[in-house]
């Protein structure tokens, strides 16, 4: 009953920064023992509601659930109020993933490594694969890919990834095989799929955002973008000079200008 005192969570990032990495690699750590249960769960649920966009009261009756070890999904959590991987990896597979490979994987990711999660962390990952867009799953499911975790994908993790999306959704591997047939550069033979290769594959037509996204919940209702999307450092450099010109326009444009307010 006290499992909302004795863990330690994660500072949340805002929600444009979890969007933009895999909300997974955290930073410092925030705990709630100074208060009371009923302080400490809905500071806790507060703060990942913030963090993941997820309904506050969502939050809160998975945290009850959560410290009273509920059946079906949560009868797994222990005393020490985390869940292992292999448990966990079964909840992922009562969400509709059934593939033993993929759920294997997204648990590892969920977990970073580790051998057991904590009532946040699973949060995270449940976000994760509740991604809205193709930009805000593509570091969660690159992670996914990543089955060695080396930060590169291997022709062997790729293929093997890819097969079992396809076969999760059903799809016919053929338009998915034309658009593999072109050859790969010489520095993608020898590393392997970088991240940014693996964002402009994914986003080509709605056939590779099925093969590369397809075990997230919501990749249905993905958007293919009108180009394929380009290295993240550059999209996160013309992001930040649009904000600073936003920033600058606001800072100097209080003097003139009609009342209607910006541009159509």
């Amino acid at each position: 009953e006290n499992c909302s005192r004795v863990d330690v969570y994660d500072v949340p990032l805002s929600p444009g920064t979890l969007s933009r990495r895999c909300p997974l690699f955290m930073a410092t750590a925030k705990n709630y023992s100074a208060y009371d249960d009923a302080t400490s769960r809905r500071l806790l649920c507060g703060d990942l509601s913030e963090e993941t966009r997820l309904p506050r009261e969502l939050l809160e009756r998975f945290h009850a659930m959560w410290c009273e070890r509920s059946r079906p999904f949560f009868a797994a959590v222990d005393e020490t109020s985390t869940m292992s991987v292999g448990a966990l990896a079964e909840v992922v597979r009562s969400l509709g993933v059934h593939s033993d490979l993929l759920c294997r994987s997204i648990s590892r990711v969920i977990a970073s490594g580790a051998e057991a999660v904590s009532f946040s962390a699973f949060v995270r990952g449940y976000a994760q694969l509740h991604s809205r867009t193709l930009r805000e799953a593509l570091p969660f499911a690159f992670a996914v890919f990543d089955l060695d975790g080396d930060g590169l994908l291997s022709p062997a993790e790729f293929q093997t990834v890819l097969e079992a999306n396809l076969e999760l959704k059903q799809l016919d591997p053929a338009a998915v095989r034309r658009v593999l047939a072109a050859p790969p550069s010489p520095d993608q033979q020898l590393r392997g799929l970088t991240r940014d290769q693996f964002r402009y594959f994914a986003s080509l037509s709605s056939e590779t955002v099925l093969a590369t996204c397809g075990f997230l919940l919501h990749v249905s209702a993905f958007y293919v973008p009108l180009y394929p999307l380009g290295p993240e450092a550059e999209e996160e450099a013309e992001r930040e000079a649009e904000e600073a010109a936003a920033a600058q326009k606001a800072a100097g444009g209080g003097g003139g200008g009609g009342a209607d307010g910006p541009d159509a």
